[in-house]
C-alpha cells in the first residue's frame, strides 16, 4: 500500500505525490527486510543469527534507492513547471528548487548524503547501519516536507522498551524509538521523563500528547524520540526493568 499523503505546499501534482509515495513505500519495505528478515543466516542446529555485514550492505543500497526517490520527485516537480533549471543533477535540482522558494529542512546534510550516495554507488564505500539509518531518516523527513509522504519513522530508529508501575497500581509497558545518532544519555533522559508521565496516567490513549508536552517542556526536540506503543498489562511483577 502506498504511504499516506499529507497536505504540503504545491511543489508537485497529486499524481506526482502518489508516484513518489509508491516509490518510497518500496524503500521502506527494503529497509524492513534488511533489518529484520533478509539478514538472517542459518548457523546450524535450527539457529539463526543476523549478519551485520548483510545488514550494512543492504542498508547502504537502501540509501542509494532512497535518495533516488527524492531525486525523481525533484525531476517531476521540474517537469510540472514548479521550478526551472537545465541542471539535472541532484544538487542542481535542489539548488533550483531553493531559488524558487522551497525551504529544505537541512540542505547541507542532504548534500553530504548525496556525496555518500555517490561513494556507495561508484567507490564501493560501506557505511554502518547507524550511519545509514541516520541518512535514511533525513531523506524521509525531507521527502515528507517536499512531497507530503508520511514516513514510518520506526523503520529508521532503534527502539527501547520499559516496564514500570502507574500511580493506580497498574503495571505498564512502553516502547520509544530513537534516531540512530541519539546518544545513550539523551535516551535515558527521555525515558526518565516518559516514566514520570506514565506513572500519572490511567488511560493509555492520553500518554502520547502528555509525553510530547513533557519533552517540549524539557527542551527536547520531538523529532528525537517517537513513542511506538504504550499499554497497561495484567502481569503483576513489582520490579522496574528494561524490556
Amino acid at each position: 500500500m502506498p504511504a499516506e499523503i499529507e497536505t504540503v505546499p504545491s511543489v508537485l501534482s497529486q499524481d506526482g505525490r502518489e508516484e513518489s509515495a509508491i516509490e518510497w513505500c518500496a524503500v521502506e519495505d527494503m529497509v524492513e527486510l534488511a533489518r529484520w528478515s533478509w539478514t538472517e543466516v542459518d548457523v546450524g542446529y535450527g539457529q539463526f543469527e543476523f549478519s551485520r555485514e548483510l545488514t550494512d550492505l543492504s542498508l547502504n543500497l537502501c540509501v542509494v534507492f532512497g535518495l533516488s526517490v527524492l531525486e525523481r520527485a525533484l525531476l517531476r516537480s521540474r517537469s510540472e513547471g514548479y521550478f526551472s533549471t537545465r541542471d539535472s543533477s541532484f544538487f542542481g535540482l535542489m539548488r533550483a528548487s531553493q531559488d524558487a522558494g522551497f525551504a529544505w529542512r537541512d540542505a547541507p546534510l542532504l548534500d553530504r548524503i548525496r556525496n555518500r550516495r555517490n561513494e556507495i554507488a561508484h567507490q564501493r564505500a560501506r557505511f554502518s547501519e547507524n550511519e545509514c539509518l541516520v541518512m535514511l531518516l533525513a531523506i524521509a523527513e525531507e521527502l515528507e516536507e517536499f512531497v507530503g509522504v508520511a514516513p514510518q519513522r520506526r523503520l529508521f530508529m532503534h527502539s527501547r522498551g520499559l516496564y514500570a508501575r502507574a500511580a493506580n497500581g497498574r503495571r505498564f509497558r512502553f516502547n520509544i524509538s530513537f534516531p540512530a545518532d541519539v546518544d545513550q544519555e539523551l535516551q535515558d533522559r527521555v525515558f526518565r521523563i516518559a516514566e514520570d508521565v506514565a506513572k500519572n496516567m490511567t488511560e493509555s490513549m492520553l500518554i502520547r500528547d502528555e509525553l510530547d508536552s513533557a519533552l517540549a517542556d524539557n527542551g527536547i526536540n520531538l523529532r528525537m524520540a517517537y513513542l511506538v506503543d504504550f499499554e497497561f498489562e495484567a502481569d503483576d511483577r513489582e520490579e522496574l526493568h528494561e524490556a
